[in-house]
């Protein structure tokens, strides 16, 4: 997540009561900005407010327009319903907080540099590199910006040596504010950076890891206040787990947990074995000092966390587990969802995405950050999904990098600082004003984006490294014996192909 979320969050109770006034005052507008937008180089705050006067400047040259050109995005589009492209383009003014703030940005940049966003769906949602790919071979293509995923597109295109290098990008200043520094310092390798993601995008977000919880069921079973124990440090995944089994029923008295009758600790699914290690700050790859990657799951601690993750997602006497549900056409809207809106599971981990698709929820929830792995652990830390977030890169075959890197500049910056601000359409308007249900919860997501973890070992499954992890999970009554020796016996394997993409980055 963008550095700034963690000084917007602060604003956030200024901004709600200012547009509670402003609301009583006219009301005609359906809650949008009307700020003109036309001059695009109005750098002022949603709220009205002049920008911050730390906010890093454009260094986009004066008088720069492109009259017209346009700038050509491939993007996951729209086929997948709970992963859809919306940040990208938008058609029209909206009441979607979100669409709204995307059509204004893309209008304040074709009015000040004459570049017009056009937006194109791969053809494939789970086949996205499938373009890019007969592209880059051919050394020409439609398109100046990938918005694909990281794991299951940007990987493969860095392996072929498809990717631009953004630090050859004139017009992109990679330290700015606007580019999630994270991503820059935890996805690049030998110093190359083939990917980032930032304000620009939405998806990111939404692919970052959280942990729901139903306050129903907190307070019907008088549970403490777990709020307070992430402010004071001690909400850890013993807790975590202790909870999840405490609140466990099996209300039909069968003797088993029924997905569709009983009341679940914690619903979960394979990908989040990997996100609740991570929340004790451990990485299955780590980079050593010269920006090169090396194996980190071999570590004691790695183990000792996922001993513990084992532990509560392996216990199907408690842990509704995703993958190993059966009977459903879309196990997540159709059954992990409904059984977090009926008020019959305590804990869901799962990525950001859901606090959106729970928006006609009845019961209030409250979101968490993971759980640490224990009470010394300095920080929480959030893992986000390179499968599923999206990203900016650029293709190899383009040519006209002076227009490329402006674009993207100016869209992210616009996308932080312009009059309509897709940052914090997205953290204020979105998840607080309509779907976080307290106050309490956005203290929440400003921890939750402040440490935000992207695993290298996710993104390239190296030696098949992410899958081992996962292949300890889902396993009723499984634990991580065995894992250590797992990894031994794959390291060489693990190290070749680490070795292998880098070969083909240091040589470029």
């Amino acid at each position: 997540m963008k550095r700034t979320i963690r000084i917007i969050a602060s604003l956030l109770l200024a901004v709600m009561a200012f547009t509670l006034i402003a609301g009583c005052a006219d009301s005609s507008d359906n809650g949008t900005e009307t700020t003109d937008t036309s001059n695009g180089g109005d750098t002022s705050a949603a709220d009205g407010t002049d920008t911050d006067s730390t906010a890093t400047a454009l260094n986009i040259p004066a008088g720069t327009n492109y009259d017209g050109q346009e700038f050509r995005v491939l993007t996951k589009g729209t086929s997948q319903t709970q992963w859809q492209s919306v940040d990208i383009s938008a058609e029209s003014a909206s009441d979607d907080a979100i669409s709204n703030a995307v059509y204004y940005r893309n209008l304040a940049v074709e009015d000040t540099y004459g570049i017009v966003v056009v937006e194109t769906s791969v053809a494939d949602y789970f086949n996205q590199t499938s373009e890019a790919l007969t592209y880059g071979a051919a050394g020409i293509g439609d398109y100046d910006m990938y918005c694909l995923s990281p794991e299951t597109a940007v990987s493969v295109l860095i392996n072929q040596g498809y990717l631009y290098d953004l630090n050859e990008m004139p017009y992109m200043n990679l330290e700015a504010e606007w580019y999630d520094q994270n991503s820059i310092e935890q996805l690049s390798l030998d110093g190359h950076v083939y990917m980032v993601t930032g304000s620009m995008l939405t998806m990111d977000d939404d692919a970052t890891g959280a942990v729901l919880f139903n306050k129903v069921l907190v307070e019907q079973n008088n549970f403490p206040d777990f709020y307070e124990m992430v402010r004071e440090g001690t909400w850890t995944i013993d807790v975590l787990t202790e909870y999840a089994e405490k609140c466990t029923n099996d209300v039909n008295g069968n003797g088993e947990l029924d997905a569709s009758t009983d009341v679940f600790g914690l619903l979960t699914e394979y990908d989040e074995t990997n996100a609740l290690v991570a929340g004790g700050g451990l990485l299955m790859i780590s980079k050593n000092s010269d920006d090169y990657p090396e194996l980190a799951a071999d570590s004691e601690a790695y183990y000792n966390m996922l001993e513990k993750v084992l532990n509560i997602v392996n216990n199907f006497d408690v842990t509704l587990f995703a993958e190993k549900v059966s009977g459903y056409s879309d196990v997540w809207t159709d059954c992990m969802d409904v059984a977090f809106k009926e008020s019959r599971a305590l804990f869901y981990a799962c990525w950001l995405n859901r606090a959106t698709l729970l928006r006609d929820m009845e019961d209030a929830f409250g979101i968490l950050p993971y759980p640490k792995y224990d009470e010394d652990q300095e920080d929480y830390y959030s893992f986000v999904s390179t499968y599923c977030a999206n990203s900016i890169s650029v293709p190899t075959y383009v040519s006209d990098i002076d227009f490329v890197s402006t674009a993207i500049e100016v869209l992210s910056y616009e996308s932080l600082y312009g009059s309509h601000s897709l940052t914090e359409a997205y953290y204020s308007q979105t998840l607080v004003y309509r779907n976080t249900r307290d106050e309490e919860s956005s203290e929440m997501l400003d921890i939750i984006f402040s440490n935000t973890i992207f695993d290298l070992g996710m993104m390239f499954d190296w030696g098949g490294i992410s899958s081992l992890v996962q292949q300890t999970s889902g396993i009723d009554g499984g634990t991580a014996s065995g894992f250590a020796t797992t990894i031994a016996s794959n390291s060489k394997a693990i190290q070749k192909a680490l070795e292998k993409t880098m070969n083909t980055v240091m040589s470029q």
